[in-house]
């Protein structure tokens, strides 16, 4: 699940940015309007003329800790699309401890054999920040920016200083499933908020391929542990027969004690019967009418982050040789390489799954 979420930015950068893009190339960050929902902040380079490299340092305070990976390094994404395979994204100053005192990013946008020019409007890196990073006001700084065209010469790029707002938010981040035609799996959920929550609603939607699957009239749904939460899984619309004529779940948790409903880990599952006639490939989880309030009952952004569950290909059994008849004068000796039995394609089905899972996460049954 990811573990960052969003940034806000306020006009302050796009009024000063019109400024800016009267030079031969200009960097802007967007999109604009970020929450833990929606995760990721990009830089793009605006230009009216040729431009294969760019190289940017960016400057961020204390307190907004821009997302890390495992290996400590930037949880960020180069725009492959590019196709400038020797580019970077660093944090700076060099040897810094994430999360700890770096307080910038380096970006470097080149290749050494591509000598392509950048489409202008090309989001060049997208980069997170944690989920946990509180509501406010972050002051972002360009302290340098270069530009290069094809052949090697300067270009004249702008970069100004903006405002970062990260806004408080909340999102439902459901965990890829897979299974084979004909499984019932279970999938776990889990809510990513930096704000206390006080209540969430979402219709987890089905269709011929994923329903929920059902114990008489009720959802196969619930918490993952004894929490002081108002729980409710009920299908909808009222009075549908599961599945039959069904459409959805409706979820509704509601803190039951006043305090903040949990984050950051699964906090309900739902188990999802897969077609018996479902063909291999990935489908989207859907989910409709989503909303969310703190703990004082306002209104907050939130949104679910997509998964997929895959649906794995049957692998048909190899068939067990029988002992072929004897010909005229034959010992009745079997003639060829003996076949692997049933148990193969079990073997490699269990192969495609993830090593480590939840006790109560996805399984794959034969």
């Amino acid at each position: 699940m990811c573990p960052w979420c969003g940034l806000v930015i306020t006009a302050v950068w796009l009024s000063s940015s019109t400024a800016v893009r009267a030079q031969p190339a200009s960097l802007v960050v967007d999109p604009d309007t970020l929450h833990p929902g929606r995760q990721a902040f990009g830089i793009r380079l605006f230009t009216t003329a040729d431009v294969a490299d760019v190289a940017v340092e960016l400057r961020f305070p204390e307190g907004m800790p821009v997302g890390f990976t495992i290996n400590a390094q930037p949880a960020c994404v180069l725009n492959a699309a590019l196709n400038k395979p020797d580019s970077s994204v660093e944090f700076t100053p060099p040897d810094c401890a994430p999360g700890v005192d770096c307080d910038g990013l380096r970006v470097h946008i080149t290749a050494q054999r591509d000598r392509d020019a950048i489409a202008s409007g090309s989001t060049l890196v997208s980069c997170f920040v944690f989920t946990a990073t509180p509501p406010d006001a972050y002051p972002l700084r360009c302290v340098a920016a270069e530009a290069l065209s094809p052949g090697g010469r300067a270009v004249d790029i702008g970069c100004d200083d903006t405002r970062l707002i990260v806004e408080a938010g909340a999102a439902l981040v459901p965990e890829p499933g897979h299974g084979l035609p004909g499984d019932e799996i279970t999938i776990d959920l889990a809510l990513q908020a930096n704000t206390d929550l006080g209540s969430v609603v979402t219709d987890l939607q089905t269709d011929a391929v994923i329903s929920v699957a059902a114990d008489g009239q009720q959802p196969r749904c619930g918490l993952n542990d004894a929490l002081p939460i108002d729980a409710e899984f009920a299908f909808r619309p009222t009075g549908c027969t599961p599945a039959s004529d069904c459409t959805a779940v409706r979820v509704n948790l509601a803190s039951a004690d006043g305090a903040a409903l949990q984050t950051g880990l699964p906090l309900f599952h739902c188990t999802l019967a897969l077609a018996d006639d479902a063909l291999a490939g990935f489908y989207p989880l859907r989910f409709a009418n989503s909303r969310a309030t703190d703990s004082a009952g306002a209104g907050l952004p939130f949104e679910v982050i997509g998964a997929t569950v895959e649906v794995l290909p049957l692998i048909a059994p190899a068939q067990t040789p029988t002992a072929m008849a004897p010909a005229s004068g034959g010992d009745g000796c079997q003639v060829g390489a003996p076949r692997p039995s049933d148990g193969g394609w079990l073997l490699a089905a269990a192969l495609l799954a993830p090593l480590t899972r939840r006790w109560r996460r996805n399984r794959c049954a034969p």
